[in-house]
């Protein structure tokens, strides 16, 4: 009797086996490595591509930063200049709070200058005064002393002439009185 051969494939069993090493190496890299290196090649080319959407995001950030930088570098001016203001204003409120109120005193000082005497500088300290004047004639000078030597409030009054021009000319004096309370 003749033997008869299967009249099916079978697809699951191998129909040759290797037995040495070099073609166990070679039906492995044949059969698996072709999927590695598909899978390499794959990541190297989603990398490739990532590459140019990465550029894109880079280069609109890089112009955003420049952009941002610019607009800060045109505030850095304004920038300084308020923070002067915000000195200055914090210098202004402690002189406020620690200096006294001599509205009184000046108001008080200014009633005693007569007409025709100008008023050029006003000083007021603690406890003295000094008033920088001019008038045309001497009668108003001597007024102005005689009305602060007069008050009790001022002692030490003092007029200095300053200059004094010809016929006509403006005479220049300085007054200082010093307080006392």
């Amino acid at each position: 009797m003749t033997k008869t051969l299967p009249k099916t494939i079978n697809l699951l069993e191998p129909t040759f086996e290797p037995k040495n090493t070099w073609d166990k190496i070679y039906d492995w890299v044949f059969a698996v490595g072709r999927y590695i290196i598909v899978g390499v090649e794959l990541v190297v080319i989603l990398a490739f591509f990532s590459r140019f959407y990465l550029d894109v995001k880079n280069n609109d950030l890089k112009d955003s930063m420049e952009a941002k930088v610019l607009a800060l570098d045109e505030q850095a001016s304004n920038e300084r200049k308020l923070r002067r203001i915000e000195n200055s204003l914090v210098n202004l409120s402690l002189i406020l709070e620690n200096q006294e109120l001599k509205s009184s005193d000046i108001e008080d000082a200014l009633d005693k200058i007569p007409s025709g005497v100008t008023l050029d500088s006003f000083t007021i300290s603690e406890d003295s005064l000094l008033m920088a004047c001019h008038a045309s004639s001497y009668d108003p000078i001597k007024k102005l002393e005689n009305n602060l030597r007069l008050d009790p409030v001022y002692s030490n009054v003092d007029v200095s002439l300053a200059k004094e021009g010809g016929e006509g000319a403006e005479i220049k004096f300085n007054v200082i009185a010093t307080y006392d309370r």
